[in-house]
């Protein structure tokens, strides 16, 4: 977003991991040269590859980037989110991508939150599971998958289909758990 160009090479999910993981990516600036150092090193802190290295939470990114905004603006930066929570498909989307990165303590938590949101939403309840599967909680994750699976019908995965949700996994899950 600061450069309009990918920090990585990557084309496909697996390679995107891979190189997330294990390089350093182009340093900003390389990119767009007119960048502050500053914002710089805030973007090189949040792709640190060692855990400790990065923002520790979205309050200590925030409070940085704001110092920098009314250093270089000269303008206090103006931050209220309090308006903004997140929705069920925007929680199943992270949610999915902390899977990927293994991550399995955060998809729950976050799962949680999608489904306090949306009880019935299928995307949360399969990735929710998967973490669980991954995690060899073999009973939590069939719990997740068993409301699920009993209640989608045609018109539960149409429902599904508008959320982008694929319903070959649900289909999946329904070949593995014969009901």
């Amino acid at each position: 977003m600061f450069t309009g160009h990918r920090m990585f090479t990557a084309e496909t999910v697996e390679q995107w991991k891979s190189e997330h993981l294990t390089l350093m990516p182009v340093a900003p600036r390389m990119l767009q040269s007119d960048m502050p150092e500053e914002i710089e090193a805030i973007v090189m802190r949040c792709l640190a590859k060692v855990p400790e290295e990065r923002p520790q939470n979205w309050d200590e990114l925030v409070s940085e980037l704001a110092a920098q905004f009314q250093r270089l603006t000269g303008q206090p930066a103006a931050i209220d989110f309090s308006a903004y929570e997140l929705n069920a498909w925007e929680l199943g989307t992270a949610s999915y991508s902390l899977l990927q990165l293994k991550k399995y303590e955060e998809v729950l938590s976050i799962c949680d939150r999608a489904l306090r949101t949306s009880p019935n939403y299928a995307y949360a309840w399969i990735t929710k599971g998967a973490a669980l599967d991954d995690l060899n909680r073999y009973a939590e994750a069939i719990a997740c998958y068993d409301p699920r699976v009993r209640s989608c019908g045609p018109r539960a995965c149409a429902e599904d289909r508008a959320r982008s949700v694929n319903c070959r996994e649900i289909d999946f899950i329904r070949s593995c758990f014969p009901l």
